[in-house]
């Protein structure tokens, strides 16, 4: 028999570690302060990571228009989802995937690598317009046609930094053209520790004299307060990457250069170092053999013919700084 009732809370704190590349701020739990404390204002975020299948704008095309992946934007905990969709939909076909990311997530990064290069796709440094079609034009819905988006490929000032590059180097070929860019530096590792209030109903009887509790329910749980902090990032976490690097065919000395940046600045790799360490297979300074050059099914080198297209009438980009 239950003779009584009671309510208690409890304040738990839970610590969460987790390794990105800059920025790592999206994703956070954002605390309430009282209306008294000043509120620091916090610089806009990079927009997320946005993944679909692109079909050429380029005029006279149709029927057989060029298709490839775009990917833009800050890799987070939604990118992962994206490329699973959009790779389970493209089937067997093989399409070459346009990038232009400033990094984000390692882990997640190093997982959509491996599904790239299970699928044995190429991966580009450039960026993907894309041009909305007009409302009444035919097979046009949601500013789409016939259910895909309809874009230009444009490589010049385009990037693949931080996180991204492990992406990049995941590609069965990787084209850097020569107004691209690639950047490397250390990962960031983060500790987030959480307070958390939670409030619980506990039911309990007297059995002999002696109350013992026979029920716990939780009511309710509220954040009461979040701090982040930066912890060094472990060598198991910088093993795992050159494994990574060495998997995808990536060679020294991308990790001299990438343990060597502060995370707080970028390495943008020369185009001796992306024929060196083998970051770029296709390209200006590349490393692309003969028979590499060679067409094969799936679009490879018609994305880099695109992209070469896209430059041509351009001036030379700036060179980086490191």
């Amino acid at each position: 028999m239950i003779s009584r009732f009671g309510l208690f809370v409890f304040f738990a704190a839970a610590g969460v570690t987790a390794a990105v590349g800059e920025p790592v701020a999206r994703g956070s739990v954002t605390v309430a302060r009282p209306a008294s404390a000043p509120v620091k204002a916090t610089p806009a975020l990079p927009p997320s990571m946005k993944v679909m299948l692109v079909t050429s704008a380029a005029e006279g095309c149709k029927p057989d228009c060029e298709e490839w992946i775009s990917a833009q934007g800050m890799i987070d905990n939604d990118t992962l989802p994206q490329f699973k969709k959009v790779l389970r939909a493209l089937g067997s076909k093989r399409v070459p995937i346009l990038i232009d990311s400033g990094g984000g997530v390692v882990d997640d990064s190093l997982a959509i690598g491996r599904l790239i290069r299970a699928k044995g796709l190429d991966v580009v440094v450039s960026k993907t317009t894309i041009l909305k079609c007009e409302d009444g034009a035919p097979g046009c819905k949601g500013g789409k046609t016939q259910g895909l988006a309809v874009g230009v490929p444009v490589a010049r000032l385009a990037k693949c930094a931080s996180s991204c590059a492990f992406i990049l180097a995941a590609g069965k070929r990787r084209v850097v053209g020569p107004s691209a860019f690639v950047g490397v530096h250390q990962v960031k590792t983060l500790r987030t520790t959480a307070q958390v209030q939670q409030k619980f109903r506990i039911e309990k009887q007297t059995v002999w004299g002696i109350p013992t509790e026979t029920r716990r329910t939780l009511i309710s749980e509220k954040l009461v307060n979040q701090r982040t902090t930066e912890a060094k990032t472990p060598d198991s976490a910088y093993a795992k990457i050159a494994k990574y690097f060495e998997e995808m065919g990536v060679r020294e000395p991308i990790m001299p250069i990438l343990k060597s940046t502060p995370n707080s600045s970028i390495h943008w790799l020369t185009r001796s170092e992306l024929k060196t360490t083998a970051m770029a297979t296709e390209g200006e300074g590349a490393t692309a053999s003969r028979e590499e050059a060679a067409p094969v099914a799936g679009g490879s080198v018609e994305a880099f013919r695109m992209i070469g297209a896209s430059e041509a009438a351009l001036p030379p980009a700036p060179t980086p700084k490191h």
